[in-house]
Formats: C-alpha cells, sequence, structure tokens
C-alpha cells in the first residue's frame, strides 16, 4: 500500500480562542502534520528564512491585528510560490473572497466550520478540490449573475474610472489617491455605482463592469 501523504499545515493567527479551535481540529486527521501557529505574517517568512520552513497549506486569518492581511497573499506566495493559502476567517463575504483569490489565495473557510465541514473540506482537497465553504460557493454563484440591464446603465466618466479601478482589485485607498479624492468621497462614488448597476457588493459590480466593457 502507498503511504498517505502527509501534508505540512501552519496556522496564521493572532487570537488564541481560534487558534485552540483550529489545532482540535486538525488533531483529528491523519495525513495532516500540524507545523505551527503565527501570530503575523512577518513572524511566519522569518520562520521560513531560517528554519526553511515549507508549509504546503497555510491558512491566514483574514484579520491580523486589526489589519486585513489580504495584501500580504502575494509576499508569502513569492517566498513559497507552491503553496496553498487558504483565507480562515469570520467573515461570509463574497467581495473578501474574490479579493483574496484575486490576490493568489486557493480556498477559503469561515472559522465556524466545524469537523465534519473540514473532514470534507480535507477531503475534497486531497482529491483535487479547494477548500470553499458551501455558503461561500454558493455565494459565488449568486454573484456570477449580473444584472440584465447593465449593459443599459450610464454612468459619468469618473464613475467608470473607479468602476474600471474596482475591477483591477484596487483597495480603496489606493482608487482615492489615483481618483485624487477622499476615502468618504469614494465610498459616496460607490455606493451611486452600486445603485446605478443595481448590485450589492464588487464582484457584481466588477461583473458588470465586464459586461459593459464587452457590449
Amino acid at each position: 500500500m502507498i503511504p498517505e501523504q502527509v501534508l505540512k499545515v501552519v496556522l496564521i493567527e493572532d487570537e488564541n480562542i481560534w487558534r485552540d479551535k483550529f489545532e482540535r481540529i486538525l488533531s483529528e486527521f491523519s495525513g495532516l502534520s500540524y507545523q505551527e501557529t503565527f501570530k503575523s505574517v512577518h513572524d511566519f517568512l522569518i520562520d521560513v528564512k531560517i528554519n526553511k520552513n515549507e508549509p504546503k497549506l497555510i491558512f491566514l486569518d483574514i484579520n491580523l491585528d486589526g489589519e486585513m492581511s489580504i495584501s500580504y497573499i502575494p509576499k508569502i506566495k513569492k517566498v513559497l510560490p507552491t503553496a496553498e493559502i487558504v483565507m480562515y476567517t469570520i467573515y461570509e463575504d463574497e467581495d473578501m473572497l474574490m479579493r483574496s483569490f484575486m490576490n493568489g489565495a486557493t480556498g477559503y473557510i469561515v472559522k465556524s466550520a466545524t469537523i465534519a465541514d473540514f473532514k470534507c473540506q480535507i477531503e475534497g482537497y486531497k482529491n483535487g478540490g479547494a477548500f470553499l465553504s458551501p455558503n461561500m460557493a454558493r455565494k459565488i454563484i449568486l454573484s456570477l449573475n449580473p444584472s440584465s440591464q447593465a449593459s443599459s446603465v450610464n454612468l459619468t466618466t469618473k464613475e467608470m474610472q473607479i468602476l474600471k479601478l474596482l475591477a483591477q482589485g484596487r483597495e480603496y485607498k489606493e482608487i482615492s489617491r489615483v481618483m485624487n479624492m477622499k476615502i468618504n468621497t469614494l465610498r459616496y462614488y460607490i455606493k451611486k455605482i452600486y445603485k446605478a448597476l443595481e448590485v450589492n457588493n464588487r464582484v457584481q459590480a466588477i461583473n458588470s463592469y465586464n459586461q459593459i466593457k464587452d457590449s
């Protein structure tokens, strides 16, 4: 019998309650070698450099010390290009999910997941699937159905510029700098854009933008 491949796993999480839950869940499964928890991406990358630690799976908390960690995904992938990054989060938000995927993550699982949920995800991953909570998969499917009226919506030049930057995956801070406007002003414009497109989030807005661009 061919021995089961052992996957090296690390968690980047700054809250003990979620770290402890993660450790308990992973202790239920064979084929996973839980190595260590790091409180920040910085600490993890230092460990990789010093100890040549090369995990296969990296579970990354989406909110570390009050800061969104999505922007750190490319930095991790640059050092560990073959590692897979799974966002481990309390947020069931398709906007954050898509931003994570656009930056290089390959999975998204919520912290409320049960042992049974994790077992399903792990078995699916070993068979070539991705770590993706069922609710989030459904949200993606729903978000891929943009308003049929999108192509007929008239946006101003400035609104189209903002929408294009959103579609490029730019953060609000960067968009406000490019557009030379304050964050609150940008939020006002984005709210207007969403209303005009009859959408509720960035993912749907991007889909509508692509429909407008291709029409």
